[in-house]
Order: C-alpha cells, then sequence, then structure tokens
C-alpha cells in the first residue's frame, strides 16, 4: 500500500522522511493545569518583538538561542486562553497586546515609546508569568 505525502509516493512500510520525525510536541507537552513545557512555536512573536526592538546581531542570536534551549527545558510557559488561572487577566492582556501590536504596525514597527514599553512589559509577563505558577 502507498501513500501520497508532499506529493511523492512511498511505501506505507517506509519510515517517515527524518526531517518529518523531529517535531517541537515531542517536547513541549501541557502539564495537567495547562501551562506548556518548554518555550512553545511563538516564534512569529519572537520576530515581531526583534523587529519592533531592532536590537543587534549578537543581542539577536543570543535571545533566538536562549529561546531554542527553552524549547527543551521543562520551563512552564503560560497558554493566555487554556490557563484557568487569572484566565480573565490573561485574555485581557492578550487583547491589549493584539490592539498594540497592530497598531505598531500600522506605523511600520516604529509607534511611540509608550507603545514599545508596554509591549515588552506584556512580553516579559507572558514569558515570566510561568515561574509563578503553584503545582496542580
Amino acid at each position: 500500500m502507498r501513500s501520497r505525502r508532499a506529493g511523492s509516493y512511498r511505501r506505507a512500510s517506509e519510515p517517515p522522511p527524518a526531517s518529518s520525525s523531529w517535531s517541537p510536541g515531542r517536547f513541549i507537552s501541557p502539564t495537567p493545569d495547562n501551562y506548556f513545557r518548554g518555550f512553545p512555536a511563538l516564534w512569529n512573536v519572537v520576530a515581531f518583538y526583534l523587529l519592533l526592538l531592532r536590537p543587534g546581531p549578537g543581542w539577536t542570536a543570543a535571545c533566538v538561542a536562549a529561546l531554542a534551549m527553552m524549547t527543551f527545558m521543562p520551563f512552564p510557559f503560560i497558554h493566555p486562553l487554556r490557563v484557568r488561572r487569572y484566565r480573565a487577566f490573561n485574555i485581557a492582556v492578550l487583547v491589549l497586546w493584539a490592539v498594540l501590536a497592530i497598531g505598531a504596525l500600522m506605523r511600520d514597527l516604529m509607534p511611540p515609546a509608550w507603545v514599545t514599553i508596554v509591549l515588552c512589559a506584556i512580553g516579559v509577563y507572558v514569558v515570566c508569568a510561568g515561574l509563578f505558577r503553584t503545582e496542580p
């Protein structure tokens, strides 16, 4: 039996290509209280912040390397919609972030300083909120 995969055929008994055998889901799994273990696949948000803040190449590489390493660490990372604790607050913060991020994009990622400060504070909160998690 053959299965169609990405425009080519392979036998169902053949192993999948090596590139499809790794996925963040193997390392990032939710805890019983719906936090992520490890940095989730939010690289589009990382790119947004890097474009907003425009750090130098060294800081950019350090940031990306640190977050990539956190993917494999048991670091608790909040999911704003699924975590019950402070859910209403987390959703309000997410909505505020979305409004400010859209505003920043409309200004070609050159918003007023207060918008950048609030966006950064929200980013720090989202990354650090899991540290205040109480074990289920």
